[in-house]
Parts: structure tokens; sequence; C-alpha cells
């Protein structure tokens, strides 16, 4: 298999209310300047190229590290609008949960990097020369919050609490009208 490859993205407006992030992962079919280990080029995400992939496989980590803990969440669900893939993960519980809440909220993590396996590419050319367009991507094991983006205009869309914690809360509030009219 070949190496996993990383994209990062740039954060904007982000007011932390629960720990579901929902992130514009990578931008679809806009070529962007990109550097690995093979050099510098220009690449581009097919509509499509993530459909076969199953979000809940995807960590959610801090700086690509592979830290056991450093893996501070977990893929719920991802779909394209058109323009990006959009992703929903999970932040765990716990002090580094609630550490990269923080950052996110205070807008000192400003990047979301995707890493990811090429599956199929192509070979293309427009107006600004040669371009690699990724038609299917093999895997992606994970989205990372960094500090530094690469590319501009991927962001945390929202945070959000799960439907299940807002579940929990009209509970609760139920619970507290009822008792309060109790006689």
């Amino acid at each position: 298999m070949n190496a996993m490859l990383t994209r990062a993205y740039e954060l904007h407006d982000v007011a932390v209310k629960g720990r579901t992030l929902t992130l514009a992962v990578v931008p679809i079919d806009t070529p962007a300047w990109v550097e690995d280990s093979t050099g510098r080029y220009r690449e581009s995400f097919d509509h499509g190229a993530f459909n076969h992939l199953d979000p809940t496989r995807v960590q959610l980590r801090y700086q690509h590290s592979t830290d056991l803990l450093d893996r501070v969440g977990a893929g719920q669900s991802m779909r394209e609008d058109g323009r990006y893939l959009l992703g929903e993960a999970r932040v765990f519980n716990g002090a580094r949960g609630d550490h990269l809440l923080d950052l996110v909220n205070d807008g000192e993590l400003r990047g979301v990097s995707v890493g990811f396996y090429p599956g199929i590419d192509r070979q293309d050319r427009d107006a600004d020369g040669p371009l690699v367009r990724r038609s299917k991507v093999k895997q992606m094991p994970e989205w990372s919050l960094v500090d530094e983006p690469a590319y501009k205009g991927a962001e945390v869309l929202a945070v959000r609490e799960s439907q299940q914690a807002e579940e929990r809360e009209k509970l609760s509030r139920w619970l507290a009208d009822m008792r309060k009219h109790a006689v």
C-alpha cells in the first residue's frame, strides 16, 4: 500500500456548543498546490472520490499524531454538498477532548487535515498546467485538527451537541417542568 498522504485546510468562525464537529474536510473539484514525498504538484478530488468509504472508520486526531492519547474523536458521517466533502466527528469526553474544543473555540486550531491513501488517480491538464485528479480514494483513516493549514476554504461549519445529548437535555427539562407542577 502507498504511504498515507495528508492535506490541511483552514477553520473559520467556530462556536463550541457541544461535542460534534461539522467539518468541510476537503474541497471537491478545486485544484490546489500540495507537497509530499513525491514533490510539489497540483491536485483535486473528484465528485464521488469518497462515496465508498465508511465515516465511522475515520479517527479524529490532533496533528496527525499516532499516539493513542491524541485520538480525540471519531467520525460519524460524511457527504458531499457539491463544493466540499463534509464530515461530522464526535469529540470524546475527557480532558484532551475538552482542551481540543477550547482550542477550536478560541481560534487557536485553525486547520483540518485529512489523512488518506490514494486509489484511482488521473493525470490531467488545465489552464494552469499538470494536475493530479483523485478519482477514488482507497482509505481515509483520519481527520486531524492542526495548527497550520495548507489549503484555504475548508472550515469547521458547526460544533454542536450530539442528538443523543440534545434528547437527554430535552428530557431533563421536561422532568424538571413536571416536578415544578407536581402537587
